[in-house]
């Protein structure tokens, strides 16, 4: 992270120095390093339109990504259906936010109790 902030000719905070840029469509994740081989972009994709335009070789979703799948036009696209790419090698589907949420596990169950 850097030290101080970066800024525009105009005095503005140039938010895309710190490693992110943001449009209506489009979410790039990027280094803020002008050296940098991932300057321009790191091959990671968060929006759908983008990842159905690149389906990825690793993905990492919730369950809700996968069930849009058949909802979706080009949908099958996110596994490679319909396209000249392989399928993603990795899948892995995430629900890790389900630990604190009202389908968690009591606590009681995934912590160790304290003794008084």
């Amino acid at each position: 992270m850097p030290e101080s902030r970066k800024a525009k000719p105009d005095g503005s905070a140039d938010e895309s120095y710190y490693g992110f840029l943001a449009t209506a469509n489009s979410f790039v994740t990027r280094c803020p390093e002008e050296d940098c081989a991932f300057h321009e972009a790191l091959p990671v994709y968060f929006i759908d339109e983008q990842l159905l335009r690149a389906p990825p070789s690793f993905l990492l979703g919730t369950i809700d990504k996968f069930a849009m799948i058949p909802w979706k036009e080009n949908g099958g696209a996110l596994l490679g259906v319909g396209t000249d790419r392989s399928p993603p090698s990795l899948v892995i589907q995430d629900e890790l936010h389900l630990i604190s949420g009202p389908w968690a596990p009591s606590p009681g169950f995934t912590r160790p109790r304290s003794r008084r």
